[in-house]
C-alpha cells in the first residue's frame, strides 16, 4: 500500500512502476494521477480496448476515458481522500434575513463526530433577534446566559443564547446525524409611527434591547400641531412649548424643540421589551399668507398661551392691512387689540419702531381662521395709542412742573421684552426727577426713555417734576410737544 499526499493508491500486487518512463503493471499517466477531482477506479478488458471508470465526487460514474493495453491490466483504486471526506459530512447552511448578519454561512461536520461548532447570528441596530429555527425545531426563548446542558432532538444536540445582553445570538451545535438549515428572526426592540404628516420621522436609537433608555428625533410640520403618545395611552402636546418633561406611568420624558426639529428622550424603558412610540397631530386651525409682497413667518406659542405670527416682509415692504376670515383692518398703531376678530375672542398686533416686523397674536382661537398679510412698499404712519386703548390699561400722568406722553411701542420678536417709549418735558423752572410707578420711582430711566412694557402695564405712570429753586419764577407754558398727549 503506497500513500501520495491526499491520495491512496491500493495496487493489487507490488508492481507498480518507476515513473512515466517505466510502465509498471497498474500504473497511472501522468493525467491520469494529475485528475485530483475524481476517484479512479480501473478495470481491463482482455482484448484492445481497455476502459478507465472513475467515480466522481457528486457520486457518479462513467467509463468515457480510453486507455491502451499499457495502461490497463488488473484492478486498482485510486482515492482523493478530502473528497471521501466531504461526500460523507453532513452541511449546516445558515441564512439570515435583510436585518441581521451571520459569522458564517454553511460548515462540513464530519459524520459520527461528537464536535461542538458554532454559529453567531448578530441583528442590525434597533433589531433584536427573536427566534431561531433549527431544521424543524423553533427557539423563541433565548436565554441571556449560556444554558448549562445541551437540548437533544435526536437529529443534533444544540445550545441558543445572546451574548453578553446584546444584539448578538450564539447558536452551538453538536452531535449532527443529518444536513441541518438554521436561520434566525428579527423584530424592532423600538419602533416609531406616525399617524399622518404631523412629523416626519429622522431618527431613532436604543443601544439593545437592554438599554433602558432612546431618544428619538422628529422633523415638524408646521402646519400641524405635534403630538405623541404610547400606546393605550394619551396624547403628550408637544407644540405648545420650546421644552417640557413629564411621566407616562413609569417612562419619564423630555423634549427639546430647534429650528422645527423635535427630539425626545425617554428613560426608564422595560429592560428587553418592545418601546413603541406614535407620533401625530391635528392641523391648525391657523392658516396665513402674504399678498402684494414676499414676507417669512415664524410661529410660536408664548407665555401666556398666545399664538404668535412673526411676519417679515421683505426690505422695502410693510404690513399696512390684515385680513381675518375676510374681513380686513388696517395698522395704524403700535399695538392693538381687536375683541372678537375672526375665529378668535381676541386678535392684537404689535409693530417694532424702527423696522417693518410686525407681531400677530390670538387669543381664545376656537376654529380655523385664514389671514391674509395685504404688503405695501408704503409704511403706515403709527398712531400714539388712546388711554386704555391699544397700549392696554396704560395711563401717563404728570406732576405740577411738566407735561408727558407716550411716543412709541417697541415689539420685540419674542413677545417678551416689548418696550412702551415715553417723553417727560419740564416747565421753565422745573427739572425732571423720574418716573413714578405704584408710588416708586424708576430710577434707571431719563426724561427720554423706553421702558419695559411689563412694568407699566396696566400701571399709572407719572413724570415727577421738582422746582430748580424757591426763588425761580416757575412757568407752566413751556411745553414744545402740543396737545396730543395722554
Amino acid at each position: 500500500m503506497t500513500i501520495y499526499g491526499d491520495y491512496l493508491w491500493l495496487p493489487s500486487i507490488s508492481e507498480a512502476g518507476r515513473g512515466d518512463s517505466e510502465l509498471g503493471i497498474w500504473k497511472l499517466s501522468t493525467t491520469e494521477r494529475a485528475a485530483s477531482n475524481n476517484w479512479w477506479s480501473r478495470s481491463g478488458r482482455y482484448n484492445y480496448s481497455y476502459d478507465v471508470y472513475y467515480l466522481n465526487s457528486s457520486g457518479s460514474g462513467a467509463s468515457n476515458t480510453y486507455v491502451n493495453n499499457s495502461y490497463g491490466i488488473r484492478p486498482a483504486i485510486h482515492l482523493n481522500l478530502d473528497k471521501a471526506a466531504q461526500s460523507v459530512a453532513y452541511s449546516i447552511n445558515a441564512t439570515t434575513n435583510a436585518n441581521s448578519i451571520v459569522d458564517k454561512n454553511s460548515l462540513k461536520y464530519d459524520l459520527n463526530s461528537n464536535a461542538e461548532v458554532t454559529f453567531t447570528f448578530t441583528a442590525n441596530p434597533n433589531y433584536i433577534i427573536n427566534q431561531i429555527r433549527l431544521g424543524s425545531t423553533t427557539v423563541s426563548s433565548i436565554p441571556t446566559t449560556t444554558p448549562s446542558s445541551f437540548t437533544n432532538t435526536g437529529a443534533f444536540q444544540y445550545k441558543v443564547y445572546r451574548v453578553n445582553n446584546s444584539n448578538s445570538v450564539n447558536v452551538i451545535l453538536k452531535s449532527l446525524t443529518n444536513n441541518l438549515n438554521i436561520s434566525c428572526g428579527t423584530q424592532q426592540y423600538i419602533v416609531a409611527t406616525t399617524e399622518n404628516a404631523a412629523v416626519t420621522i429622522n431618527s431613532y436609537s436604543r443601544a439593545n434591547y437592554f438599554s433602558t433608555t432612546a431618544t428619538i428625533t422628529v422633523q415638524q410640520n408646521t402646519a400641524y400641531t405635534q403630538r405623541f403618545r404610547l400606546p393605550s395611552r394619551n396624547w403628550i402636546d408637544i407644540s405648545s412649548t420650546a421644552s417640557g418633561d413629564g411621566y407616562i406611568g413609569d417612562i419619564y420624558y423630555n423634549f427639546t424643540k430647534e429650528n422645527n426639529i423635535i427630539t425626545v428622550y425617554f428613560e426608564n424603558l422595560t429592560v428587553g421589551s418592545v418601546f413603541e412610540v406614535i407620533f401625530g397631530g391635528e392641523e391648525k386651525p391657523l392658516s396665513y399668507t402674504a399678498t402684494g409682497g414676499t414676507a417669512t413667518f415664524e410661529e410660536f406659542i408664548d407665555d401666556e398661551g398666545y399664538t404668535n405670527v412673526i411676519v417679515r416682509p421683505a426690505a422695502g415692504y410693510y404690513v399696512n392691512t390684515i385680513t381675518v376670515d375676510n374681513v380686513a383692518f388696517s395698522v395704524e398703531y403700535y399695538r392693538a387689540e381687536i375683541m372678537g376678530a375672526g375665529n378668535a375672542r381676541v386678535i392684537g398686533y404689535t409693530v417694532k419702531d424702527t423696522n417693518n416686523v410686525l407681531d400677530l397674536w390670538l387669543v381664545g382661537q376656537y376654529d380655523n381662521s385664514s389671514i391674509v398679510f395685504n404688503l405695501s412698499t408704503t409704511r403706515p404712519t403709527y398712531k400714539v395709542p388712546a388711554t386704555g386703548g391699544a397700549v392696554t390699561g396704560t395711563v401717563v400722568t404728570a406732576s405740577a412742573g411738566g407735561e408727558a406722553r407716550i411716543v412709541g411701542f417697541d415689539s420685540s420678536e419674542t413677545a417678551d421684552t416689548d418696550t412702551l417709549t415715553f417723553i417727560a418735558v419740564s416747565y421753565s423752572g422745573y427739572v425732571f426727577s423720574g418716573w413714578e410707578v405704584d408710588g416708586q420711582i424708576l430710577s434707571d430711566y431719563g426724561a427720554s426713555a423706553a421702558i419695559p412694557y411689563s412694568l407699566v402695564k396696566d400701571k399709572v405712570v407719572t413724570a415727577v417734576f421738582t422746582p430748580k429753586s424757591n426763588t425761580s419764577n416757575n412757568g407752566d407754558t413751556d411745553n414744545p410737544w402740543g396737545s396730543d398727549f395722554v
